[in-house]
């Protein structure tokens, strides 16, 4: 639930900062920026390995997870950037 609260507050905040209402469409490319999120959690997680805030197994964990939810640069409507974790 927590998760879902989160989530739910950072939408609202994001549409706040751009002057839309709930009712208002989503500008953009959904697939795309979410592609991008997926490959942004990526980089996030190596960095936290990078400062020893979680071990090698969190990484490896972290990073077949977000694989996992990646649908990839076509799919996404853009050209892959290749780097693969």
């Amino acid at each position: 639930m927590e998760f879902e609260r989160m989530a739910a507050a950072r939408f609202m905040a994001g549409r706040a900062e751009r002057g839309l209402s709930i009712s208002d469409p989503f500008q953009g490319n959904p697939a795309h920026e979410f592609c991008q999120e997926m490959e942004d959690g990526r980089n996030y997680a190596l960095e936290m390995r990078r400062q020893g805030l979680i071990t090698d197994e969190a990484l490896h964990e972290k990073l077949k997870q977000l694989k996992s939810l990646w649908i990839g640069g076509r799919t996404a409507g853009r050209e892959s950037r290749g780097a693969e974790a």
